[in-house]
């Protein structure tokens, strides 16, 4: 790994369970921000989606990618 920041995120982009509103596999959906330096992997910043949807466990579906970064 080089130094510096990785952003992950745990979501699912699904088109047909976004317009279904069905449950996603995925529950408690979130997205981190970690920094890698020199060997050492740090959390720098957490959102779970719940608190920003008000969905409690956030399990929907974003339907595109756009949707998503947008």
């Amino acid at each position: 790994m080089r130094n510096g920041y990785y952003l992950y995120a745990y979501i699912e982009i699904n088109e047909y369970a976004n317009y279904y509103k069905t449950d996603t596999k995925r529950h408690d959906q979130n997205i981190s921000l970690w920094k890698y330096s020199d060997g050492d992997l740090s959390l720098v910043r957490y959102w779970e989606l719940e608190r920003l949807s008000r969905i409690k466990h956030h399990n929907k579906a974003f339907s595109t990618k756009e949707q998503f970064i947008g």
